[in-house]
């Protein structure tokens, strides 16, 4: 679950003070946030991820107002409970597909369990690959494992930023299928910011920036 309420954010004094609309959702409902470059999007997505302190208001993800956690504290709720889909790849380049995924539980408090890591290998198409480098997988290849990357753990908030706005049509709903399928996998609230008109019809609750 989801709720946010009455978020600012201002990067500087002197900058423009961002005011975002209100969040509620619910246990497995996902959300849609679209809005133009320069609007906030991003800036949005690291409050509800606790990547960002807001000025005013609350972020709360299962009940836990993650605004009043300390560092400490709340890296270890992001890690246990938010998946986080970047735009740009962050795995650890030093290290191969299986061990990316090991270190996403070890790093979630989790204990790595093989199968499950080989089962959504698999899910992904990306089985193949468990012990290839990540400098040598495709762009497609890099997007799949960021979502295993965001799942593996089995969050309760998946938050992807713009996963879909370099794709041609049939990669981006190849995308979005795995994202949806995921996180109603694992019953996780899906947010998606972007401002990719295109994956509308694949969400109920839409918010405009």
């Amino acid at each position: 679950m989801l709720q946010s309420s009455n978020l600012t954010f201002q990067y500087k004094k002197t900058d423009r003070l961002f005011r975002f609309p209100n969040i509620d959702l619910k246990t497995q409902e996902n959300l849609l946030i679209l809005g133009k470059s320069g609007i906030g999007k991003t800036t949005l997505l690291h409050l509800l991820a606790g990547i960002l302190k807001p000025s005013s208001g609350i972020v709360a993800v299962n009940n836990v107002d993650i605004t009043r956690l300390r560092d400490n504290s709340l890296d270890r709720f992001r890690g246990q409970n938010i998946g986080l889909v970047f735009q740009q790849n962050h795995a650890i380049q030093t290290l191969n597909v299986l061990e990316n995924l090991k270190a996403r539980l070890f790093f979630s408090y989790q204990k790595v369990n093989l199968q499950k890591i080989e089962a959504l290998l698999a899910e992904l198409d990306l089985l193949d690959c468990k012990t290839s480098k990540i400098q040598t997988l495709s762009e497609g290849q890099l997007q799949r494992l960021g979502i295993a990357l965001s799942v593996i753990h089995e969050p309760e908030l998946i938050l992807a930023d713009e996963p879909t706005s370099s794709l041609d049509d049939a990669n981006c709903k190849i995308v979005l299928d795995l994202l949806v399928k995921q996180a109603a996998k694992t019953k996780a609230n899906l947010v998606v910011i972007t401002h990719d008109h295109r994956i509308r019809p694949y969400f109920q609750n839409t918010i405009v920036l």
